[in-house]
């Protein structure tokens, strides 16, 4: 009987200990927690007035020529290549017919030859169009030996700018497009006859804005899969804008040209990209650093606030390496405070009656407590775990 007496006496000293055990424990963790790693970053919010200034920037590629003091930063050119091909529907109209034809007498009333090519537009009173089949001069006027004037002529062979009916029957005079009105009255045609032979066949062809079309989807389809090539290619401490991205085009290939007889059609367009990346958040610190210095006593950019920066680019040479940039900087200014006095007066303190404190303090719009490694929401008692800081936006 008495050996189970010590036995239930040793298990309940076990389960003592037990529980003394875990008591020190969590105690422990709390005082760990509470008084060793608890930290708290505050977040003041005031009241902001946003500053911009403009600022002339260059970035260039050669080392050489950098000079931060000169707002010449430096950067590197990064560059991808892409080629895609597809097929597209064409969906132009054009009247694939014969093209009326005849003779034309030229006239040349003046006394200096007169040279026209084959592309000259001849315009018939009815708006028809024509054109020579060669090259050809009307030669000028002459004084025969009686001395009577004898004006210059020349018969050609004439054909319609366009296929078509419509250019059939055509007669008359025929006007001279390229030649100033009051040489036209002196230089001018008469169609012998009428045009004949013109016959009408419409077919669907490749217009120019179906070769627009395909240029312009092949250029946005590239431009994507070049973007996504660039960012790879960027090293994590650098960035681009959008607005430095450069495209090119290497080498287009059509399968047909304008007005050429087709259903569909290909085309292949390889397409270059180039732009500058650059060191981004070391310029916005250095342009602080600027604007800093202009600010009025009393006042200061809100702490980490790097700003907003809107690019212009004035002229950009990718061949040389380098980009002028006008840059308009924003910063979020507002007047300083006793950041350390105020740190003093909430330490120990739980958040309501800290929040409470900042809050009553002039010029003060919000605050935020960010607390890590704390079990409890209150404000570690050792100034060195306590960070105060102004934000724009408390983020």
């Amino acid at each position: 009987m008495p050996a189970k007496r010590n036995g239930s006496t040793g298990k309940k000293k076990t389960w003592w200990r037990k529980i003394i055990y875990l008591t020190l424990i969590i105690l422990g963790v709390y005082l760990l927690f509470t008084y060793v790693l608890a930290r708290v970053k505050v977040l003041i919010i005031p009241d902001i007035e946003d500053r911009a200034k403009e600022f002339n920037v260059q970035l260039n590629t050669n080392n050489e020529q950098v000079n931060e003091s000169n707002n010449i930063f430096k950067a590197e050119i990064i560059a991808a290549e892409e080629t895609k091909e597809d097929t597209f529907s064409a969906t132009g109209s054009k009247n694939l017919g014969d093209y009326a034809n005849g003779q034309v007498l030229l006239t040349n009333k003046t006394g200096l030859s007169q040279p026209l090519t084959k592309d000259t537009d001849l315009v018939s009173d009815n708006g028809k169009v024509f054109h020579l089949t060669a090259d050809t001069t009307i030669p000028g006027a002459k004084v025969d030996e009686t001395g009577q004037v004898i004006q210059g002529e020349i018969s050609v062979a004439i054909k319609a700018k366009e296929a078509g009916t419509a250019s059939n029957n055509i007669n008359g005079r025929i006007n001279i497009g390229s030649l100033p009105l009051d040489k036209q009255e002196k230089i001018y045609g008469l169609i012998s006859g009428n045009t004949v032979g013109g016959s009408d066949k419409t077919e669907r062809v490749v217009s120019e804005d179906d070769l627009n079309k395909a240029q312009d989807k092949l250029s946005k389809d590239l431009e994507v899969i070049l973007k996504e090539k660039i960012n790879k290619k960027v090293s994590p401490d650098l960035v681009i804008s959008e607005q430095l991205i450069n495209f090119s085009i290497v080498e287009l290939t059509k399968e047909f040209e304008i007005d050429a007889k087709a259903d569909n059609f290909k085309m292949s367009l390889k397409l270059k990209a180039r732009t500058f990346a650059y060191d981004n958040k070391h310029m916005r610190q250095v342009l602080k650093e600027r604007m800093t210095q202009d600010l009025k006593s009393g006042e200061v950019i809100a702490e980490g606030e790097l700003g907003d920066l809107n690019l212009e680019v004035v002229q950009a040479n990718y061949d040389l390496g380098l980009v002028d940039l006008k840059i308009k900087a924003t910063f979020p200014v507002a007047e300083n405070m006793a950041l350390e006095e105020i740190k003093n007066n909430i330490l120990g303190k739980n958040e309501a009656e800290a929040r409470r404190y900042i809050l009553s303090l002039p010029k003060v719009k919000d605050v935020r407590f960010i607390f890590s490694w704390n079990l409890s929401s209150k404000v570690p008692n050792s100034a060195t775990k306590v960070n105060v800081v102004l934000s724009k936006d408390g983020l």
